[in-house]
């Protein structure tokens, strides 16, 4: 889909859920009838969470148990660990948000390492990370002429299950957190945070309000606001050093008790796509508690500080549409970098080639530009782009490995690092004169 085509497309989708907000459906009133936002009553607000504690009979306690081998784990296939995913509403009292009239709230989903008998629980739909808002965005992605095929994708099952336990026996858990692209949404990337949790990692994933497609929050439904934009450059930076400020303190003293004492605070990492990697490479630039950045499809504005050494992982589509002109910046930024460092174009890749988009609504995102087929730059000739499992899969190689090497200090992941998976799909530019773990 062209730039401009997404663009008047995400304009209908504002007016449109702004249209059915504004009859009625958009929140709660309170006692004097004035709309309440979920930040009103401060503080945190974890969603239902009535998974039962450990009892007797859990398999976790049979003699029949077999702990899961020993770190570290083959980054080409997903990790040992059954996946679980929550949904935290987390505010920001330290940040008043003019846009909301609010402490700003921050949705987020994480995904974790759970227990092995948890593999046999139902898994979370797409539909769950909705919030109840599903039927309604189902209608409006009719509207504007989703297929019925792409609208029972909500629908889809995911790898991971909804509010299983937090598994004890391997803990504490290096923490990522991924940053969403413009218009986008926190689980763009849901499988690859599932195989990042499968290998051992907690991944945290905010909505960046009024840069998100929409966020739903328990009684309203916050949707995309491009005047917002040059603002969330900041805002967004400001999610990331929150959210590592609050789980830090999670990690301290959890009311719930589901984090304390379970996260490797001091091994975290940031990843993010489009706007979201400008945001990755960006926090990296003056929060030195990061120890490596991946950056999918968007550059970094080109200031280093003169003693920056956070490790860089930059991917790229080489048909990328939705980022072309920005692509010699992208180079750029790479060259600017110390090593180690290492750079990925993706000869068939476009701009939503990183992200899940083409199992959810490509007709929305990624027609174009990472699904389906376009016509290249250079020749005009048409072409197809990269098969989404295919580019999923080195992704996840290579960034699962890379945050092996710069996070978790494995150095086995270095010759994985160094690998040509791929040749015929990815084009390889490294630097490992300065490589090796923290």
């Amino acid at each position: 889909m062209k730039p401009y085509r997404l663009a008047w497309r995400l304009w209908w989708l504002a007016g449109l859920l702004l249209l059915i907000c504004l009859l009625g459906c958009s929140g709660e009133k309170n006692s004097s009838g004035d709309e309440t936002t979920p930040a009103a009553a401060g503080g945190d607000e974890p969603f239902d969470d009535d998974f039962p504690d450990r009892g007797e009979g859990d398999p976790i306690d049979d003699d029949t148990y077999v702990a899961p081998p020993p770190e570290p784990f083959d980054p080409d296939a997903p990790g040992p660990y059954p996946v679980g995913n929550r949904t935290l509403l987390l505010i920001d009292e330290n940040r008043w948000d003019p846009y909301l009239r609010s402490w700003r709230p921050v949705l987020v989903e994480v995904w974790y390492p759970t227990e092995d008998w948890a593999e046999n629980l139902p898994r979370d739909s797409l539909a769950n990370f909705l919030n109840g808002w599903d039927e309604l965005i189902l209608s409006v992605f009719e509207l504007l002429g989703v297929p019925p095929d792409e609208l029972a994708n909500l629908q889809r099952e995911t790898g991971s299950a909804r509010n299983a336990p937090l598994r004890a026996d391997r803990a504490p858990y290096p923490v990522l957190f991924f940053s969403h692209g413009n218009a986008a949404i926190r689980f763009q990337n849901f499988t690859q945070c599932e195989y990042l949790a499968s290998h051992g990692y907690v991944v945290v994933a905010p909505d960046h309000v009024e840069n998100a497609v929409f966020v739903t929050y328990p009684d309203d439904l916050i949707i995309f606001n491009p005047l917002w934009m040059p603002l969330s450059y900041l805002d967004r930076q400001k999610d990331i050093h929150f959210l590592v400020d609050r789980f830090t303190a999670l990690n301290r003293d959890d009311p719930d008790s589901f984090f304390t004492g379970r996260l490797a605070m001091d091994k975290i990492g940031v990843f993010g796509h489009s706007f979201g990697a400008n945001t990755a490479q960006e926090v990296v630039k003056w929060d030195r508690r990061f120890r490596a950045a991946v950056a999918y499809a968007g550059p970094q504005i080109p200031l280093l500080p003169d003693d920056f050494q956070t490790p860089i992982l930059t991917m790229f589509g080489m048909e990328d549409h939705t980022m072309h002109d920005w692509e010699f910046l992208i180079r750029f930024n790479y060259t600017q970098r110390p090593s180690p460092k290492i750079m990925l174009g993706f000869v068939n890749g476009g701009h939503y080639s990183f992200t899940d988009a083409c199992l959810i609504v490509p007709t929305l995102f990624g027609a174009g530009d990472g699904c389906g087929t376009s016509r290249r730059f250079d020749t005009g000739e048409e072409f197809t782009f990269i098969e989404h499992d295919l580019a999923m899969s080195l992704v996840n190689t290579y960034v699962t490995a890379w945050f092996g090497l710069f996070v978790k200090g494995q150095p086995a992941m270095a010759p994985y690092l160094s690998a040509d998976l791929h040749p015929e799909e990815v084009t390889y530019y490294r630097d490992f004169s300065a490589a090796g773990g923290r």
